[in-house]
């Protein structure tokens, strides 16, 4: 559960309470594009595992 992305807070809230509470200056900030799942899914895959 703590890893969807509904159990993270919004960017704009957390930005919102730095500026409120004066916790700290933003001088950058990183966009995420997408995603990276780690893991190798080629080798343990489901789909490649025979049935017995």
């Amino acid at each position: 559960m703590s890893e969807l992305p509904s159990a993270y807070k919004s960017a704009a809230n957390v930005r919102a309470q730095i500026e409120h509470y004066g916790l700290a200056e933003v001088v950058d900030e990183v966009i995420p594009y997408g995603s990276i799942m780690a893991g190798d899914w080629q080798q343990n895959a489901p789909w490649r595992k025979k049935r017995r």
